[in-house]
């Protein structure tokens, strides 16, 4: 028990200084967390959280953000200033994909998971809550995203950071 106190302290005190805990690591947000592998054609990225509205979404704020470049092999998450969840993925063509979900009303501090799968065939969907919300379904896509370094909490570039107090998990 007193172990157990322990780590929820040190959670604690990790959110509140702007520091997220990964594999035992600790990252500053907006720090990269190297992955296993590289986002290719195919894949899933799925989390638990839970949020709190802050007057902050009024501007665009991320929960992950990875890419080669600015304009083509890019895959983010982001809560955009209307209060709409944005998957956006820029494919090897430079083309522009999206797949929006009104996340306002989840963003009370509830728990609950994200899920975002993408197959080579061409088919993008956000699970929300486990259920099926968002799909599209194009000829196929080519994604071919040879960084490692996925960005936490904000942008490449460190912007756009979402405030770690909103995060209760992640």
């Amino acid at each position: 028990e007193i172990k157990g106190t322990t780590e929820e302290t040190y959670k604690e005190i990790a959110k509140l200084s702007g520091k997220i805990t990964y594999q035992d690591q600790t990252f500053s947000l907006g720090q990269y967390i190297t992955t296993k592998e590289k986002i290719g054609q195919e894949g899933t990225i799925f989390f638990f959280t839970s949020i709190n509205k802050n007057s902050e979404y009024k501007n665009k704020v991320y929960f992950f953000d990875i890419a080669d470049s600015y304009v083509k092999d890019r895959m983010s998450l982001y809560i955009d200033g209307n209060g709409f969840l944005s998957w956006r993925v820029i494919d090897s063509n430079f083309i522009i994909h999206e797949l929006k979900y009104y996340i306002d009303p989840w963003l009370d501090g509830r728990d609950f998971s994200i899920g975002l799968t993408w197959t080579k065939d061409g088919n993008l969907r956000m699970y929300i809550a486990g259920v099926l919300e968002k799909e599209i379904k194009l000829d196929k896509l080519e994604l071919n995203i040879e960084s490692n370094n996925m960005y936490w909490g904000s942008d490449i570039d460190g912007e756009d950071k979402m405030n770690l107090l909103d995060y209760n998990r992640i």
